[in-house]
């Protein structure tokens, strides 16, 4: 009878204990599977790392402000046909950039934009839906470019637009959503800094031409969250050159995007031939390089269009890409003329020239922008 009781006493505690472990019943949080028919709004709520954030250009005077209509546009990764216009005509949108549990976006209106300092900039809770256009801690519009999120989504970094970027003093901010304070973390003036991206968890990566407090030459540095530059980034292939036409003795610097992927180690860059020239058509190359530049895979290169990176997904080890047609004088500039995504492996190779496309959306007639 003892014995009886005691096999009896440890198979109810195997069994309490295999309700309390999660990895025997899965976690409490878990993600519950797809409906029968995957809608892009179980996409938003249940698995946000699908997403793809496009602006949308549609035809026609009706924004307010004038010019084309620019709509957010949420397509769902594994089925593109599945999509969300995200926005109405209340905001002409521009420079959409995920939280990096994508559950967050900031973008750009230009409708309510500040010479020389940018677009005011909206916060778009995807969880929530709600759309809140963003103020400082004194109650003015937020206002600037070059959005970089922190790690935990809670704030993020960004600078100011000027006429000439290259020239010009730029200063870094931090900007928290909690508190909803703009903090200024970087200045020295007549030079500039501006985010590019985050190396995990809390290191700033920002392109700027400041050789006094770096006392080396412009280009990519690291930064700490409070504003100091902590390293360069000594990498060749991250910064382009050309001659000046009208002064021939200066070297015009440029900055493709650039995106770093924890996971394999690499940042993903684009960059633009040799001798380009800034407004006009030129050709791109998407490459994955190391920090120290020993390792470059370039893509193939494409002669007749411009191609600028998107994201990289990790689970299936594809790139997407934003493909522009030549700049046409007259028409605008090239950046609102984006034709198609494309998808390739991270070899280069093209998957699908038309992954996700305008026509998909009626109206529709143009890509400006995109995040991944």
């Amino acid at each position: 009878m003892k014995k009886l009781f005691i096999i009896c006493f440890l198979s109810l505690t195997v069994i309490s204990l295999s309700f309390c472990r999660k990895d025997v019943n899965g976690p409490i949080d878990e993600i519950p599977d797809p409906p029968a028919e995957r809608t892009i709004d179980w996409v938003i709520q249940n698995r946000p790392q699908d997403l793809v954030a496009v602006v949308g250009v549609f035809p026609g005077n009706v924004q307010p402000g004038g010019g084309n209509v620019q709509k957010l546009v949420l397509f769902d990764y594994y089925n593109p046909q599945n999509y969300k216009i995200a926005t109405d005509t209340t905001y002409r949108v521009v420079d959409p950039v995920f939280s990096r549990d994508k559950t967050k976006i900031i973008f750009g209106d230009i409708r309510k934009y500040i010479p020389d300092y940018g677009p005011r900039l909206v916060l778009y809770d995807l969880v929530a839906d709600t759309i809140r256009p963003l103020n400082d801690q004194y109650g003015d519009r937020l206002v600037g470019v070059d959005v970089v999120w922190d790690a935990n989504g809670v704030g993020f970094y960004f600078s100011y637009e000027y006429p000439h970027p290259a020239a010009e003093a730029r200063p870094v901010f931090y900007y928290d959503l909690l508190s909803g304070e703009q903090s200024l973390i970087y200045t020295n003036f007549p030079w500039m800094a501006y985010p590019v991206d985050l190396l995990p968890p809390d290191t700033l990566i920002v392109f700027s031409n400041d050789t006094v407090s770096t006392v080396q030459q412009e280009g990519y540095y690291y930064m700490s969250a409070s504003g100091e530059f902590l390293a360069r980034i000594n990498n060749e292939h991250l910064v382009h050159y050309r001659e000046d036409a009208e002064y021939p003795q200066n070297l015009y610097p440029y900055r493709g995007n650039l995106r770093w992927y924890d996971d394999i180690q690499l940042f993903l860059i684009d960059q633009p031939g040799v001798n380009f020239m800034p407004g006009t058509f030129f050709q791109t190359r998407i490459a994955f390089t190391s920090r120290e530049g020993s390792v470059l895979r370039p893509f193939p290169t494409n002669p007749g269009y411009i191609e600028i990176f998107i994201g990289r997904n990790g689970n299936t080890q594809q790139v997407l890409s934003l493909k522009f047609d030549s700049f046409v004088s007259g028409v605008g500039i090239w950046g609102y003329n984006g034709k198609s995504i494309f998808l390739r492996n991270e070899a280069g190779s093209l998957l699908n020239n038309e992954f996700i496309y305008p026509e998909i959306i009626p109206t529709c007639i143009a890509f400006a922008y995109a995040d991944f």
